[in-house]
This record gives structure tokens, sequence and C-alpha cells, in this order.
């Protein structure tokens, strides 16, 4: 998935009126809408279909990494006349002090559809292995190398395990909200 990282401006004529900002998202695929005096950002790859994001989930469970495929996190913002809305790769917001973290119901059922359903594959699969190599250890008089695959596989499964907490641990802590966003994919200026 290409990395959606570029810098927006935006000009609304009220009454007479302008009212300018500008934003700079530099968090991966992550995009924003402008809905009246607020910014939304919200993680792109969750408006793709849900094959698409069942293949990346799948691809993203090959290579562990604590960041990425995370549950979708969206970020309201107040958008301040004259200031510059700045979103970091961890998410953090610089040049406006009103915003707020949530995480948008469909992309939440996306999410649960594909990465729960992927993760959860994975740990059976995992879990399986382990015995299967707990078996073989014990069945060869305690090869070391097959311990050492056993105790790779059971890491493996801990670690996937408990990154399954941490994201439902954000979804307690954020929220779901219904909400309807209308955005279209915008090729690169």
């Amino acid at each position: 998935m290409k990395s959606l990282q570029k810098e927006y401006s935006y000009s609304d004529i009220k009454e007479g009126d302008v009212f300018m900002f500008s934003v700079n998202c530099k968090a991966d695929n992550y995009v924003y809408i402008k809905e009246d005096q607020k910014v939304l950002f919200f993680n792109s790859i969750f408006e793709d279909k849900t094959w698409l994001i069942l293949l990346a989930s799948l691809l993203d469970l090959l290579i562990p990494d604590p960041r990425s495929f995370h549950i979708p996190v969206a970020i309201e913002v107040k958008a301040v006349e004259n200031s510059i809305i700045t979103i970091n790769n961890k998410l953090e917001v610089t040049g406006s002090e009103d915003y707020r973290y949530f995480i948008l119901n469909s992309h939440y059922r996306k999410w649960k559809k594909t990465c729960l359903i992927s993760n959860c594959i994975l740990i059976t699969i995992a879990v399986i292995m382990s015995l299967f190599f707990l078996y073989l250890f014990f069945e060869s008089n305690k090869n070391y190398l097959i311990g050492i695959l056993f105790l790779v596989i059971v890491s493996l499964s801990i670690f996937n395990i408990s990154k399954l907490i941490n994201q439902f641990k954000k979804i307690k802590i954020y929220g779901v909200e219904d909400r309807k966003i209308i955005w279209t994919k915008r090729d690169k200026d």
C-alpha cells in the first residue's frame, strides 16, 4: 500500500472572511477530510475493499511488527484560523489544542472481519504447531533444535496474543463512533 504523506491547504470563504489553515499529515496511509471547521484524519486502508484489507493483514502477520496494521484510530481536530495542523507518525497532533481520538464504526467492522480473523487463524495454527513440536521434542529424546523451534513458535504466539489484547484496550479507550464520511481517493499532486 502506498504511503499517503503530503501537505494540503484549504481556504474557505464565509461572509467575506477568509478562513485559512494548512494540514501536514506524516502518518502512513492517513488522509483527511474537512467537515465545517473541523478536520477528520483517518486510515485510508480501511476504505479499500475487504479482500484487500484481509490480504494486507495476512501479509502483516508474516512480518511481525507491533506498529503495523493496528486498530484504525481516527482523529478529529478543530481548525484554528491561520494554523498549521500536523499529525506525526505516532498520531500526535500539533497546531491545535482542540482534538479527540475515536474509531469509525465502518472501519472497526472491517478491522474486526479481517485482522481479528487472520490473527485468530494464526494463533490457532501456532498453538497446533507448538503442540506438535513439543510432542516431537519429547519423542526425539529432547532434541535441542526442535526445542528451539518450539520456543520460537510459542514466543510468536504470545506476541500476537499481546498485540490483540493491546488493540482491544485501544477500543475501550477511544470508543467506536458511527459516523458517515464522504471520501474519494485522490492522486498525488
